[in-house]
């Protein structure tokens, strides 16, 4: 079994990866397992990285080092692969799909994640621009979607950090408003 940790370095507060590898290094390294660390340099990146380890049919273990967002990417690049397991080691600033279980810190405990039990999740299909893509928890669109990825920008900033990236982000969404068509279809139903 291969274990790949695709971190995004752009998640957080910090860039994280060096924190990482030496987790890594240190829990994997006690058991003789070897990894392999991917570092993604832009949008895209962990989504090709996944597809990538996944499509060689080894059994592999996906640690989607990040927050939510990376997450997303690690499921688009292995949905559909049999042979990939995902987990998170959230490193990001919402980190909400952890709090769906009753144990979150257990996903900031590498030694429990190596020891858990696979849990299979559905996945939510999203078409849109000629394009499938899929969630894993929670999809959103209009205001709520703009706020989620809009935050990265402000993140970073002096003195705003996580909570506060999303509360001006969710700021400057309403004063901008939302102007974009879509269309739902659900069971056959379309509205």
């Amino acid at each position: 079994m291969r274990h790949v940790f695709l971190v995004n370095p752009a998640a957080g507060p910090c860039d994280r990866t060096a924190q990482i590898k030496r987790q890594a290094s240190d829990v994997l390294g006690r058991r003789g397992l070897p990894f392999t660390l991917c570092v993604s340099r832009g949008p895209g990146d962990l989504t090709h990285y996944a597809r990538e380890a996944a499509e060689t049919g080894e059994d592999v273990v996906l640690y989607a080092c990040g927050g939510d967002g990376t997450l997303h990417e690690v499921v688009n690049g292995a949905a559909g692969f049999d042979n990939a397991v995902i987990t998170h080691l959230p490193c990001g600033s919402g980190n909400d799909f952890v709090k769906l279980f009753d144990q979150p810190d257990a996903f900031r405990d590498l030694e429990r994640l190596l020891n858990g039990r696979e849990v299979h999740l559905d996945l939510i299909r999203v078409k849109a621009d000629g394009q499938t893509r899929y969630a894993v928890n929670i999809c959103s669109l209009g205001l709520d979607a703009r706020i989620g990825t809009q935050a990265g920008r402000y993140r970073r900033l002096p003195v705003v950090g996580g909570k506060g990236a999303y509360l001006l982000s969710a700021a400057v969404g309403v004063l901008q408003g939302t102007h974009q068509h879509y269309t739902v279809d659900f069971g056959g139903r379309r509205a």
